[in-house]
């Protein structure tokens, strides 16, 4: 759970010795928590994200939707994948796309896998990101969302989702029609 640090704390050692071992321990077990409780996990780890997205609105007097994740790569980038983190947000991003990305692979066609994307993509910014992000992942099993996606002008002039759309529309623009195109 995120919290607001306190003004009794020096630094924050504790704060990140306990994301170590909440990393460590999710780096073990998660493909299997996933396996075994599906979307009962799913919906855990968007709570404490989107707890996390909120809070971190509030510190800041941000509104959540401008509360976006990694802004200068895509919701999948580099800048959070393959290292310790020590910012709860960034962990909660990573581990909940590795967890939807595998949930959704285990059954691409099962309704509320489409209806966990179709609501991402339309919610804050950092889940729409993560829709975004899955749909160019999955697009051969959800290319009609893609194509909607896609054919969506008000995608093209959106500085918050803009690195991921533009990695949807460069490997997506297949299931375009040539018309479409």
């Amino acid at each position: 759970q995120p919290r607001r640090p306190t003004s009794e704390e020096p630094n924050n050692v504790q704060s990140v010795t306990r994301l170590h071992s909440l990393e460590s321990a999710l780096e073990d077990t998660l493909e299997t928590l996933v396996r075994a409780e599906g979307g009962q996990a799913i919906d855990v780890l968007e709570a404490r994200l989107r707890a996390a997205v909120i809070m971190e609105g509030e510190i800041r007097d941000r509104d959540p939707n401008a509360v976006v994740g990694p802004i200068t790569t895509s919701i999948a980038g580099t800048d959070i994948t393959n290292q310790t983190t020590t910012d709860f947000k960034t962990f909660l991003i990573q581990t909940h796309r590795e967890a939807v990305d595998q949930w959704i692979e285990e059954n691409p066609d099962d309704d509320a896998r489409t209806e966990l994307l179709t609501r991402y993509l339309d919610d804050i910014t950092v889940f729409r990101r993560l829709g975004l992000y899955l749909l160019k992942e999955h697009r051969d099993h959800y290319s009609n969302l893609v194509a909607e996606e896609l054919l969506d002008e008000t995608n093209y002039g959106d500085v918050l989702t803009k690195e991921d759309f533009l990695r949807l529309l460069r490997d997506g623009i297949d299931v375009l029609s040539d018309e479409d195109r």
